[in-house]
């Protein structure tokens, strides 16, 4: 979910957002949307610059998330049980809601809020995905 939400933000749209001038804008409710996009805009922007080095570094994170998980489990129930735990969670928590959020009508602050992380997650992982 949030690598398609991060990787479907197109940088020239992200660019415009953070140049429009709030006197553009007649309403005072459209004037606050601006300031909260263009915050959100001017945090993703570093992200989706290189794309190529965030999509291998959530594909890894992603990855790595699907492969602890059973892993885990197992140790806690039986394998059959944590097969079909891993499988369900992973789809459910890890698929279908991820990709509804962040890719909804708020897909621009989601994706701001996880800036942060996803950061840290590329600078760690560059020399890996780099």
């Amino acid at each position: 979910g949030l690598t398609m939400g991060l990787v479907s933000i197109d940088p020239m749209e992200m660019e415009i957002i953070v140049k429009t001038e709030d006197k553009d804008m007649v309403e005072a409710s459209a004037k606050q949307k601006l300031k909260k996009d263009q915050a959100a805009a001017e945090r993703i922007l570093p992200l989706i610059h290189d794309h190529h080095l965030l999509l291998v570094t959530l594909l890894l994170m992603n990855s790595i998330a699907n492969e602890a998980l059973p892993l885990f489990l197992d140790q806690i129930v039986p394998s059959w049980l944590a097969v079909v735990l891993s499988v369900s969670l992973v789809l459910m928590f890890g698929e279908i809601i991820p990709s509804a959020v962040f890719t909804g009508s708020e897909q621009l602050t989601m994706a701001a809020r996880f800036s942060g992380l996803v950061g840290a997650f590329m600078f760690v992982l560059t020399p890996v995905s780099w």
